[in-house]
């Protein structure tokens, strides 16, 4: 027995594999692909302010956090001299005196990984590492000569930057090599010289953005507000005042801070702007050409907002005074009392600035608010929003005329589905954006019985005098997202028209809608000029950056006006969006788009993303955004998007079949375009297709999940698990399901509110769930993501819940936000790629822990 047992072990050794020591090490693959730059000289300046020559290497000559090496580019050092970023084709260096020099590289991987960088025959005190403008630490090995450094490496395209001092007489060989081991293998990294590169989540969160614009009345200036976040996560606002016909910018606040309030005043020379100092507001007036300042009025107490007649010769402005809560009992006599937002009350004032006179025009209790002033500036719409427990979506909005002659406030109209944009250019008609129920359904084309989503802006003329009204978009299927009463004849439209957003002229007399041309996908916010002549957008497209424009409205010619990151996309590369739509072959078509990776290969095998939002929006074209398929794609993935039923911008027909859904027309769309989509497109690869989706989105990723082995993986942002305990509990809850559930609540439809909650069905979900959820989220609470949770893990279903401290609806922290996205990614480099390596890096510990 013992020799047979013998017998065994010698058989084992024998036929195993024996490693040598050699193959155990990590082995080092060097780089080869460098820049430099130098040999600059130390000066006698340096030689006299730092002591010794490790002082001087410590010396910051660059801004590394910002530099950019590219062959060829001249960078100067001193007066007179300049050096130049060469490309390496020697690695050894010798100085005739002190030096400084500049190494670059960039490495590029589709991997998340931990890579060592193993520096060769260096003097540590010689040398500094930056890895995307970060200095990192080094770890010197003194017996050795070798410097390593920890490489925490994302899918991305980096810069390794080097600093070295080479003293005079001494030769210095650039020996650097990444270390290969278990966790990075020979080809993981490349590197280049090449400063081309992906999409990075920096592209994505350190842009500028127009956030706000203003155009004087002539419309031939533009006060513009910017804001940037930095990679450090620091923010800076800013003002510029922009020439209209050439981009000029003739006043800024960079650096300064910012202006608030800002309204031009009817000469287009001047503005006024607020200043704020702790409880009291004052509002200045500036003359733009002169820079002359004048106080218009002081200290105002709780201000809250304020507006200029169009003749200046008045402002309106705004108080908010904080309800009495009980002394921390507080009593709900209404359900949107529930909400923190409604602690607030308005009041009105009317002040006349020549004789600096006030009156005050409506009280807290009236609550009154939004002013729109008439044209000929006599007449003010004041509005407010009150409970209306017996009608759809059970609030409705009160307007109050003020006569500015005789100081009076009346009560002319009420609406559950309506609310002005503005009056008509002679004051005596007002301009109402609202669903297709509102006037009594003036704006419904549908066919009898099928209720409307009134979502679906339609456009409205209403004549306070007689009552009549005019449905100007009835027929037309985009949806309204602004409208704009230019002249006599003319409105301008802001519109969703599927998943673009796009301009229109509407001819009053003619009833002719006319698309504007622009070269963007996506319009985004649109402002209007006074006099109806210029319009402004911060518009982009599906793979191309957010820039300023401007519209000649009355040529119809649209024109770049500012790139404000064009130097950051400068070298950024895009991989193709193609359109691609499903028909269901029933007449129902439903249209998505795909983004491909930058360097497709359609005989590859790739990983795919499905998103879809699933609500009464579309996911429209803009590019970046919180869910930015451009940075996926450039991650190694095809992303799908796809716009299920029920959305608007494509017609009233299209969008109602929302209503009383709840993702059994919807969940049907996805997972049959998918297959579809799936079976048209063989470079993705079927067994590795994730899902995902936000809000209403999220709702639909948790029904897809108890429907349909299509997908390996999903994930659920703020998603909706009981629909009966979001309409209860959700501060928009009930209000939103006054249009997508109309008519249906949990006592009538248990149907809806129950046979379509994923929770009452989370025993049927087989595949992997990531929930995340803001722990602050009062639209979807986080108890939606709570409770699936908790099933899911009692009915021992693979699922991970990530709550995000002190954030919303929305992930809005910089910080918090860039952690979000790698999550993301995370998750689906997991179960889509079998790459564990990032997730467990983020949430290994938190795993650790709960197994020991």
């Amino acid at each position: 027995m013992k020799l047979k047992i013998v017998f065994i072990i010698i058989t084992l050794l024998l036929t195993f594999p024996v490693f040598s020591e050699q193959e155990k090490k990590p082995v080092e693959e060097k780089i080869k692909a460098w820049l430099h730059l130098g040999p600059a000289p130390v000066t006698l300046l340096e030689n006299r302010v730092y002591p010794d020559n490790k002082s001087r290497a410590n010396h910051d000559y660059l801004d590394v956090t910002s530099v950019l090496p590219i062959p060829g580019k001249r960078v100067q050092w001193l007066s007179g001299s300049f050096l130049t970023w060469e490309r390496s084709d020697t690695f050894t260096f010798s100085p005739a005196i002190d030096s400084i020099y500049y190494f670059a590289t960039y490495p590029d991987t589709y991997k998340r990984l931990k890579a060592v960088l193993v520096l060769n025959g260096i003097a540590e005190s010689f040398i500094d590492v930056y890895f995307d403008g970060r200095k990192v630490k080094k770890n010197f090995d003194k017996k050795k000569g070798v410097v390593k450094v920890d490489l925490d490496m994302l899918n991305s395209k980096h810069i390794l930057l080097l600093k070295v001092l080479v003293p005079g007489g001494k030769s210095f060989t650039l020996d650097a090599a990444i270390m290969n081991g278990s966790q990075v293998k020979n080809g993981d990294i490349l590197f280049s010289t090449d400063m081309y590169r992906r999409v990075n989540f920096r592209n994505i969160l350190n842009m500028a953005r127009v956030s706000g614009v203003s155009l004087s009345p002539d419309g031939k200036l533009a006060f513009v507000t910017l804001k940037k976040t930095e990679p450090d996560g620091k923010s800076s606002t800013w003002n510029e005042i922009l020439k209209v016909s050439s981009g000029e910018i003739i006043y800024t606040t960079e650096g300064a801070g910012m202006l608030s309030g800002v309204k031009w005043l009817k000469n287009s020379s001047s503005i006024t702007y607020t200043n704020s100092k702790k409880d009291s507001t004052s509002i200045f007036k500036m003359n733009i050409r002169t820079g002359s300042r004048e106080l218009i009025v002081k200290n105002i107490k709780n201000f809250s907002g304020y507006r200029w007649s169009p003749d200046n010769t008045y402002l309106i402005y705004t108080k908010y005074f904080k309800k009495d809560t009980g002394n921390g009992f507080k009593y709900v006599s209404e359900i949107p009392e529930r909400a923190l937002s409604s602690v607030y009350r308005g009041s009105v004032f009317l002040y006349f600035p020549k004789g600096g006179v006030t009156h005050k025009i409506a009280t807290k209790d009236d609550d009154l608010g939004s002013p729109i002033i008439s044209p000929d500036s006599k007449k003010i719409i004041l509005q407010k929003s009150v409970s209306d427990n017996r009608n759809r979506p059970y609030y409705k909005n009160i307007l109050y005329l003020f006569d500015v002659e005789t100081l009076s406030l009346n009560k002319f109209f009420e609406s559950n589905m309506a609310s002005p944009a503005m009056w008509s250019p002679d004051s005596k008609k007002l301009l109402m954006t609202g669903g297709p129920s509102a006037f009594s359904g003036a704006g419904m084309e549908l066919e009898k019985g099928v209720i409307p989503n009134d979502y679906d802006t339609q456009v409205y003329i209403f004549d306070p005098d007689t009552g009549k009204t005019d449905a100007l978009t009835k027929k037309f299927d985009p949806s309204v997202n602004r409208a704009f009463w230019g002249n006599h004849n003319v409105i301008y439209l802001s519109v969703t028209e599927g998943s673009y957003e796009n301009l229109y002229k509407y001819n009053i007399s003619r009833r002719r809608f006319t698309k504007i041309n622009t070269p963007v996908d996506v319009t985004g916010r649109v402002w209007f000029s006074q006099n109806g002549r210029t319009a402004m957008f911060w518009g982009s497209g599906s793979a191309s950056p957010h820039k300023l424009y401007k519209s000649d409205l009355r040529s119809g010619r649209t024109s770049l006006l500012k790139d404000y990151n064009r130097e950051d996309f400068k070298y950024v590369k895009f991989g193709k969006v193609e359109n691609w739509d499903h028909n269901d072959g029933k007449g129902k078509v439903i249209s998505g788009r795909i983004y491909l990776p930058v360097d497709f290969n359609k005989d590859k095998k790739y990983p795919c993303i499905v998103y879809y939002y699933g609500g009464t929006s579309p996911v429209e074209r803009s590019f970046g955004g919180r869910y930015p398929f451009n940075w996926y794609a450039a991650n190694g993935y095809v992303v799908y998007v796809l716009q299920p039923s029920g959305t608007v911008g494509y017609g009233q027909k299209f969008s109602s079949i929302h209503v009383n859904d709840w993702g059994k027309t919807t969940s049907g769309d996805v997972i049959e375009a998918t297959k579809a989509f799936l079976k048209a497109n063989p470079y993705v690869d079927p067994k590795r297709v994730g899902a995902m989706g936000a809000s209403y989105g999220g709702f639909l990723t948790q029904y897809l999940a108890t429907q349909t082995d299509v997908f390996s993986a999903f994930i659920s942002h703020a998603g909706i698990s009981a629909l009966s305990s979001y309409w209860g509990i959700g501060d928009w809850g009930y209000t939103y399901s006054g249009v997508a559930t109309a008519g249906s609540f949990p006592w009538n439809r248990k149907d809806i509110y129950v046979e379509r909650s994923p929770l009452f069905m989370a025993d049927k979900i087989n595949t992997p769930l990531l929930l995340l959820h803001g722990d602050k989220d009062n639209n979807v609470p986080p108890g939606e993501s709570y409770q699936m949770y908790a099933a899911l893990k009692l009915l021992g279903k693979e699922v991970a819940l990530i709550t995000i401290d002190g954030q919303a609806h929305w992930i809005l922290n910089y910080s918090k936000r860039v952690r979000w996205m790698k999550t993301i990614i995370a998750w689906y480099d997991k179960w889509l790629k079998g790459d564990n390596f990032y997730w467990d890096k983020l949430y290994g510990k938190f795993i650790d822990k709960k197994k020991k």
